[in-house]
Parts: C-alpha cells; sequence; structure tokens
C-alpha cells in the first residue's frame, strides 16, 4: 500500500511506521531515498565532474541528517585539514603512472563513489552516444559545433532575417532526459532561445527588447532546434520531395549553416523600469569568427578544426574532420 496517497488519508500511520522503519539500519526508506537521489542526479546532471558530484553527495546527505551548516569559525579548522588532504591527494594522484593523465583528478572519488577505472572512463561518454554509437557521425560533429558558435547569453543576426529581429541565446546546452527517437526522425539537440526586435537606433547601436513581453520581468524562451532557428530566420526547407524523413530535412538545413553567415553582437543589459530585458546591441563581428578566436586550443575539437580549413583554404570539412588533431594543426599552421 503506499501510504502517502488518498489526499493524506494514511499520512499518520506514515508517521508512526517511518520512524521505526528509520531506527533499522539499512532501512528499506534510506536504500529507496538513496536510489531516488541517483536517479534524479542521472536524469539531471548537466556535465557534472566526480568532484562537485562528490562534494554535492556529501553537502546534501549532511544537511538532511544534521540541519543547517555550522558558523563558518568552526568550519575553518575543518577546511583548512580538509584542502591539506586535498593537496595531498592531488599530489599523489599525479604521480600514479598507472592512470591516465586525462583521469587523475578524477581518480581521487573512484574509491568514495564505488567506480572501477572502465567505469569512470564510461562517465566521461554521453550515455546516449554510449547506447548508440553509430550516431557519433559526421552529422552529429556538425551540428555539435554549429550549437557552440551559438553562446550562452548572447545576440545573433542573420542575413535572412530582418534588420529589426534578433536571436537571443539563453541555454546552447542540451537538455537532460530526452526520448530515444526512430532512425527517421528529426533528434537535432534543442536550444533556448528567445526573439528580440529593435526599438531604436542611437548613435552607440540598437536599443531591443522581447517580442514577447507578456511577463513584465520574466524572459519566455522556447527550445528550437538548429534547423527551427535558421527557418525561422527565413531560410526556407530544402525541396527534397515527400519521400525525405524528418531527419534528412534537418541534416540538409544544418548544411545550409555552412554558407549561411551569421553575427554575434555586444551587448549592455539596460534595465529599463518598463521592461526589464532591454538591451543595447553593438556593432557585430561574424559569430564563426569569433567562436573560433576564443575557443581555447584543449577545447578544440576535430570539427573546431576541421572548419578553419574548410573556410581559409578550402577542405572539404567532411574528409579533414576524420584526420587526427595533429595532423589537422599541422595543416592549419602550413603556409
Amino acid at each position: 500500500m503506499v501510504l502517502w496517497r488518498g489526499h493524506g488519508r494514511f499520512a499518520t500511520l506514515f508517521k508512526f511506521l517511518a520512524g521505526r522503519f528509520l531506527a533499522n539500519p539499512d532501512s528499506v526508506l534510506d536504500v529507496e531515498r538513496q536510489h531516488a537521489v541517483w536517479q534524479w542526479v542521472l536524469q539531471r546532471r548537466r556535465s557534472m565532474k566526480l568532484k562537485s558530484l562528490n562534494a554535492w553527495l556529501k553537502l546534501s546527505a549532511y544537511l538532511r541528517g544534521h540541519g543547517p551548516l555550522p558558523p563558518t569559525e568552526e568550519l575553518t579548522g575543518y577546511v583548512t585539514d580538509f584542502r591539506a588532504g586535498l593537496r595531498a591527494a592531488v599530489a599523489g594522484a599525479n604521480a600514479a603512472d598507472g592512470i591516465a593523465p586525462g583521469l587523475r583528478a578524477d581518480s581521487m572519488f573512484w574509491r568514495r563513489l564505488n567506480l572501477t577505472a572502465a567505469e569512470a572512463a564510461l562517465l566521461r561518454v554521453d550515455a546516449r552516444d554510449a547506447a548508440e554509437p553509430a550516431r557519433r557521425t559526421f552529422e552529429v560533429a556538425w551540428a555539435n559545433y554549429l550549437r557552440w558558435t551559438f553562446a550562452r547569453g548572447k545576440f545573433y543576426s542573420f542575413p535572412s532575417l530582418r534588420p529589426s529581429q534578433y536571436l537571443y541565446v539563453a541555454e546552447n546546452k542540451s537538455l537532460a532526459g530526452r526520448e530515444a527517437r526512430a532512425e527517421d526522425d528529426a533528434w537535432g539537440r534543442s536550444l533556448s532561445v528567445a526573439w528580440f526586435e529593435s526599438q531604436e537606433v542611437t548613435d552607440e547601436g540598437t536599443v531591443v527588447r522581447r517580442l514577447d513581453r507578456i511577463s513584465a520581468e520574466d524572459l519566455t524562451t522556447m527550445l528550437s532546434t538548429l534547423a527551427e532557428i535558421l527557418h525561422a530566420a527565413g531560410v526556407p526547407y530544402p525541396a527534397l520531395g515527400a519521400a525525405a524523413t524528418a531527419r534528412t530535412v534537418e541534416i540538409a538545413m544544418e548544411n545550409v549553416y555552412a554558407d549561411t553567415p551569421r553575427y554575434v553582437h555586444p551587448a549592455e543589459h539596460l534595465w529599463q523600469e518598463d521592461d526589464a530585458w532591454t538591451c543595447l546591441l553593438r556593432e557585430p563581428d561574424p559569430a564563426e569568427t569569433k567562436y573560433l578566436a576564443e575557443t581555447p586550443l584543449e577545447d578544440l575539437t576535430n570539427m573546431t578544426l576541421a572548419r578553419p580549413l574548410e573556410i581559409m583554404k578550402g577542405v572539404d570539412r567532411r574528409a579533414a574532420w576524420t584526420r587526427t588533431k595533429a595532423d589537422l594543426l599541422a595543416a592549419l599552421a602550413a603556409p
């Protein structure tokens, strides 16, 4: 019987039994609570590192068991000792020749989370990609590259879009928990976006405000794939015939980005009283050029290296994408 259903009819019985269950070691309620916590973490994680996961689990357990944290002056000694122990653990991990350099920072938490080295390596891979390796294709790599050229919190414009309209990217990361889809379905990852319109043009730039101003303070966003964004910007879907699948149309639309310039605008929040989401946009920069110039070398993917080769030297990005990073860097450095 599920005690908490029935409009609280069994609340008193639940409280009576809960105390007795929790008094027993490894009680079913405690185990189910931990199971629920892990389910939530797996569904909601957003590139969470093991260090962050460890800290979150420990703090959550303490807060549930003991209430608020002690005052800062009581915590200072514990924090000092912990940081000394952490430095020693980091030094030990860095000295471990049997652990790959990219896994050493996480290795300190493997025993705590009951992970083997092989299991820890799997955590670095998106679970959907591990389950469906066939989807790690050129098309997926190209879509991921395009998605990262739309930076979070930035404004964009397209030549195909009306000059008075702008795209704002609220979030460019994938949302967790997407359902599995058939091979013919469109399964491009969505961005959280909002559309803005020009209010006035000044000597300093263009003042813009939200198209959807139903809420006085909150920004109303929508989830749109790359193909949907480009179509909303005025680019028609390609005529592929009635037999074309949704996935085929989506891939064709994403390929149009290769020849579609887009621009990113430096923005300043004006905080006007009548609309908290009023911003001043200044002269734009080419979005791809800015992304490539600002991306750290260690974050460059094969596609991020293949794309400038295509732009500057006419190399086919589909062929260049399969080369090693060393080869791609050498090709970019060559005259």
